[in-house]
């Protein structure tokens, strides 16, 4: 019986990346091309994101080779997590990444008010009318960086609703919602969406991955935001946006591991 695929995709299919990816992030795979296919269309639309065990199971790489492989294809979603300047209104919160306090023995609980410290730390905001998202791992949250992040992303005079916290004092328009005492909304300033975010992200993070370290952590970042702004695109887009954004773009495994 006659093969339905044209002459040579057979072939081509199982031929090293390398040869056909000159100049982009995958350069110099031993991977089929089948397979970084494959996770290319995994990655980008999968809402929470997938373990590096599912390119292993299905394609049939390894565990660690599919791992690299998401890392070098979450390269290019820092290209796309920002854009322009946000004219407002910015949604602006934090979230902090750890394990739940009341699953750990007794004697190894943080006392409350403390319960943050040994947690990774995040701070992102949401363009509300756009429906982007930027989202950046910090040490530590303060005023500097809610400045920081606040000026590279939005333009002069953006209105800005965060929570409670005094780091985000400082952010000129500023208009805050307290939910710890039942203060959720008032006219239209929340951050509901930004919220929405961070549930979506930790799903993902107690669901997909299990433990993130914090040397990759903006790594996940990057991918979860990028996927999230190209959200509304087809299928076929989505995989375009991603592979256009492994040009010049080079991650070898030692990076990673060193």
């Amino acid at each position: 019986m006659p093969s339905p695929y044209p002459t040579g995709v057979r072939t081509a299919a199982r031929i090293s990346a390398s040869g056909l990816a000159r100049g982009t992030a995958i350069e110099h795979s031993r991977v089929s091309l089948r397979k970084c296919v494959i996770a290319g269309y995994l990655c980008p639309t999968s809402v929470k994101g997938i373990s590096s065990l599912k390119p292993y199971r299905d394609p049939g790489a390894t565990q660690r080779t599919a791992w690299l492989i998401l890392h070098r294809l979450r390269k290019p979603w820092a290209k796309v997590k920002s854009g322009d300047r946000y004219d407002g209104p910015v949604e602006m919160d934090e979230v902090y990444i750890g394990g739940n306090q009341k699953k750990r023995y007794a004697n190894n609980r943080l006392p409350a008010g403390r319960r943050a410290i040994d947690k990774l730390r995040v701070v992102g905001d949401k363009n509300r009318h756009e429906k982007r998202v930027m989202a950046k791992a910090v040490a530590n949250p303060s005023q500097d960086k809610a400045a920081d992040l606040h000026a590279a992303v939005t333009g002069s005079g953006a209105k800005v609703c965060t929570g409670d916290p005094s780091f985000y004092d400082p952010l000129p328009n500023r208009f805050s919602v307290h939910h710890e005492s039942g203060w959720f909304v008032s006219g239209n300033v929340q951050i509901n969406g930004g919220e929405y975010i961070w549930a979506l992200f930790k799903r993902g993070f107690h669901r997909t991955y299990q433990r993130i370290s914090a040397k990759h952590l903006q790594r996940y970042l990057d991918e979860f935001v990028g996927r999230n702004n190209i959200r509304d695109k087809d299928t076929i887009n989505q995989m375009k946006n991603t592979v256009t954004g492994l040009v010049r773009k080079r991650l070898l495994y030692r990076d990673l591991v060193i």
